[in-house]
């Protein structure tokens, strides 16, 4: 049986949303949610919940959008294959996602990709924070804080993450903003399929 690697891709996107969705359930129910969590006024037990909620959120969102790309990037490769040959579609093989995805169906189609639309829009959004993500430049790490007690380790694990997804956000923010670009495209992979296929 074969199955396209962009299939496989977006399966494991799709069990890691689901698990992301479910541990933002949980925090969600935690936090009241999203409130102010106040450490000092809670049991450790608490706060190891909390903690572990967000870092395993947190981990299960970051899988889910680099699989995501990577679905969305397999899948415009496929297609670029499929409809322009191996040699021509090698001269767009070594483009970035975004670019790739233009040029490629342009060239298959002769229209060009609608940038006014929210699929484009989604797709730079998930492109740009999967690109934060794992071209993250060096960040400062405390090594006694992340070997120190759980609760410490798990506030500085936090404050890393918050650090590389960037530019000077607090953490409300930049949690937001993570949250937002995976909800709003999720559905990339699916939308653009049905969009090549018009």
């Amino acid at each position: 049986m074969h199955i396209a690697l962009h299939t496989f891709y977006f399966q494991i996107a799709m069990e890691h949303y689901q698990k992301y969705m479910e541990c933002l359930n949980q925090y969600n129910e935690l936090t009241d949610n999203n409130a102010q969590w106040d450490i000092f006024s809670k049991d450790p037990e608490q706060n190891q919940s909390y903690f572990g909620l967000f870092r395993d959120k947190e981990k299960n969102a970051i899988i889910t959008v680099v699989f995501l790309v990577m679905s969305v990037e397999s899948l415009i490769n496929e297609y670029g294959f499929c409809f322009l040959g191996e040699k021509k579609f090698n001269e767009f093989d070594k483009g970035n996602v975004i670019d790739k995805v233009v040029n490629i169906y342009f060239e298959a189609t002769g229209k060009q990709f609608p940038k006014d639309k929210q699929l484009y829009q989604s797709l730079y959004d998930l492109i740009t924070v999967r690109n934060t993500l794992v071209h993250s430049k060096s960040i400062e790490v405390d090594i006694e804080t992340l070997m120190g007690n759980d609760i410490e380790a798990d506030k500085q694990f936090l404050a890393n993450i918050n650090s590389m997804l960037g530019n000077k956000r607090n953490k409300e923010t930049k949690q937001k903003f993570l949250d937002e670009i995976l909800t709003s495209s999720v559905n990339v992979y699916s939308e653009l399929i049905t969009f090549l296929k018009q």
